[in-house]
């Protein structure tokens, strides 16, 4: 940046002359001897990088008329104090403020705020607390990462995007209230928020993401709003407190690992649309002693899912064929008595008996025993 644009006094203090409208890029990046900031009332834009590991910055006065924090203006500030966004900001780009480590004061996101991008505050492990804009749509993925000294969030009504890790480790989280309106929630979304205690999911969000609540250790209660047509794997592996779920009409899959550890889940009820549970989906709930599957229930299970669980399982569905285990069955079905096709879709239990899939299905509703050697299928 042109010399005659700013004054450096000897205590480190950066002042920018007043009609100066923009901080170029890199203007001021790595430098280690600016302690303090002053911007002009002219300032509108910082531009990417300006102040980027600046490791010795403790506090920015900024401008009234301030629009625009572009990408990683303020990086690695590891000891920068305080900064204040101005209200009349309505674009902060992505990891402006990532890893400033010791920055102290409550932010508040202005109204003209329409999204905040990846990794803004990422390991801003001091801020107290944050007032989001009541405008905001998206809040991107790692936005919050590590924001370890913040106990609550309130999430504005226009929320409709969540993005992956966005408020991962965020450890003092004890409730987050999610709005009506929001349609996605990020894969580890939540992951390791270790105070979080209950969430309620709104009813557009169709599906809980990978990893989504993994070690969130105290959490007690999971609410679904709407109906969910997956769980996918980790969602909660590690939530140690969870006594007890209801999993609506309409969940077809739930993933590998999605309940491993939940040490305390005691009870669980699965509704007649889940057609599939992964392997090691409820692994290591040794206090699980009620599985609860409806009469009419075909789901397959992986034979792991129930891996050092108290429920007595009896017989598992095995899944269907592969074309080259097709080779090796019997040319005709036991119950329907016609020739299998070679596309003709088979399903194989434990048992070692073979069946055409739709034949199969019909029988088992009436009957949960192998049409054959009559051994138990189910729980």
């Amino acid at each position: 940046m042109d010399s005659s644009k700013f004054t450096l006094s000897e205590n480190g203090t950066l002042t920018i002359h007043v009609g100066v409208r923009k901080i170029p890029k890199n203007a001021f990046k790595n430098r280690e001897d600016i302690t303090r900031v002053i911007l002009s009332q002219s300032l509108l834009t910082i531009a990417k990088h300006a102040f980027c590991a600046c490791i010795n910055l403790k506090e920015v006065v900024t401008s009234p008329n301030l629009r625009v924090i572009e990408q990683g203006a303020f990086q690695n500030c590891f000891n920068l104090l305080t900064f204040e966004i101005p209200s009349t900001i309505h674009t902060i780009g992505i990891s402006a403020f990532n890893c400033c480590y010791s920055l102290e004061t409550p932010i508040v996101i202005p109204r003209k705020v329409r999204e905040l991008p990846e990794r803004v505050f990422f390991n801003c492990k001091c801020i107290p607390s944050f007032v989001l804009s009541p405008k905001l749509k998206k809040i991107g993925a790692l936005t919050f990462f590590g924001c370890s000294n913040v106990s609550s969030f309130t999430i504005p009504p226009s929320v409709t995007e969540i993005d992956e890790y966005a408020f991962c480790h965020c450890t003092k989280i004890t409730e987050i209230i999610l709005p009506n309106d929001l349609l996605k929630i990020g894969k580890s979304a939540f992951s390791s928020c270790t105070n979080l205690r209950r969430i309620t999911f709104p009813p557009k969000v169709d599906l809980v993401e990978k990893s989504c609540f993994m070690n969130c250790e105290r959490l007690e209660e999971v609410i679904f709003a709407g109906p969910i047509w997956n769980i996918r794997s980790s969602a909660f592996t590690g939530c140690k407190m969870l006594q007890r779920i209801v999993l609506k009409e309409g969940l077809l899959n739930i993933g590998k690992y999605a309940f491993s550890w939940c040490t305390n889940l005691k009870q669980i009820t699965f509704p007649e649309t889940l057609l599939r549970i992964g392997e090691y989906a409820f692994s290591n709930c040794r206090n699980l002693e009620n599985a609860n599957f409806p009469e009419e229930s075909v789901c397959i299970q992986h034979e792991s899912a129930f891996y050092e669980c108290k429920i007595p399982c009896v017989e598992k569905l095995f899944g269907e064929l592969t074309p080259d285990e097709k080779k090796f069955c019997e040319d005709h079905c036991s119950i329907s008595g016609e020739d299998f096709e070679a596309i003709t879709p088979i399903i194989l239990l434990r048992c070692g008996h073979f069946f055409e899939r739709v034949s199969l299905l019909d029988w088992l509703k009436i009957k949960k025993v192998c049409p054959i050697c009559r051994r138990k299928i189910g729980f």
